[in-house]
């Protein structure tokens, strides 16, 4: 069985036309309810009164039913989880790009060797630059 995705739901009752005022001094939203529900389908009873009494049809109100993304809270990562995303995608695109050198890559960024990464950096922009290892010296 398949878990309830809730998620909140935004139901406003608005005046549809952008380049006309609303009736009477109204103002350009009537009404606004959000509900954590699994579907958009289930319409509050509030808003379907207010469709049937102010809202008819042809009277330029519209429904607008959409997700509310600022009741949603937002899921901030940590900066060493954002620095464990950045090093698994590195060495993803270091194994794609070049494998013979995805060790020393590893290998360099832990030392924290500069020389590498621009040549590693020169090699995805398609140039040949040579690697010099400052400890050979």
């Amino acid at each position: 069985m398949r878990k309830a995705n809730f998620r909140p739901i935004r139901f406003a009752i608005k005046w549809g036309n952008p380049y006309t005022n609303p009736p009477e001094g109204m103002p350009r939203e009537l009404m606004e309810i959000t509900r954590m529900q699994e579907s958009t389908r289930d319409i509050p009873p509030e808003i379907l009164q207010a469709l049937e009494t102010v809202a008819r049809p042809g009277s330029g109100w519209g429904l607008f039913v959409g997700i509310d993304e600022d009741a949603r809270p937002r899921h901030r990562l940590s900066l060493q989880a954002k620095a464990s995303i950045r090093r698994k995608s590195l060495e993803r695109r270091v194994r794609r790009l070049a494998p013979l050198f995805a060790d020393r890559r590893k290998a360099a960024d832990k030392f924290g060797d500069q020389g590498f990464r621009r040549a590693m950096a020169a090699c995805r922009r398609g140039r040949r630059e040579t690697y010099s290892n400052p400890e050979r010296k």
